[in-house]
């Protein structure tokens, strides 16, 4: 089965050896406009994106900062050379509401065809109330349309 070009996964971000009390009343964070309208960019034929569960992680670093590590590959399926969008990392919250934005830079404008380019999201401050996590293109421009997204393979 061909992949659409989003992966979905649902990422329990609990830390091992964290404990502590949330209080009954937090102040709202003021989240960005771009955040609530956010759309992914529409599906770019002959390309897939393949982001495993096993090769994401995530934890906590001294001082209390946030890391995510993630690593896939894009695959042209093409019989041509294919131009590729930047990336955009959406973590949402239990609620399923994108909290943060992050666009990964890629190696290369462009993969040749039936080639693959690899890569490695390194992510600094991710807020602790994320819970989830969508990948797909960025809309560069007008045209982005929302996609569907596919669980991880």
């Amino acid at each position: 089965m061909i992949l659409k070009h989003i992966c979905r996964l649902t990422m329990g971000f609990a830390l091992v050896g964290v404990t502590g009390c949330m209080p009954q009343k937090q102040a709202v964070m003021a989240l960005p406009a771009e955040y609530a309208a956010f759309q992914f960019a529409d599906e770019i034929a002959g390309l897939e994106l393949h982001f495993h569960e096993e090769n994401m992680d995530h934890r906590e670093l001294e001082g209390g900062r946030r890391f995510f590590t993630a690593s896939g590959i894009i695959a042209n399926t093409s019989d041509e050379k294919v131009k590729v969008l930047p990336l955009m990392f959406a973590f949402k919250d239990k609620r399923e509401k994108v909290i943060f934005l992050h666009e990964v830079a890629l190696p290369h404008g462009d993969i040749q065809a039936h080639e693959v380019m690899e890569v490695n999201a390194y992510i600094l401050d991710v807020p602790k109330e994320s819970k989830h996590i969508e990948i797909g293109w960025k809309a560069v421009g007008g045209g982005a349309g929302a996609v569907g997204a596919t669980q991880a393979d």
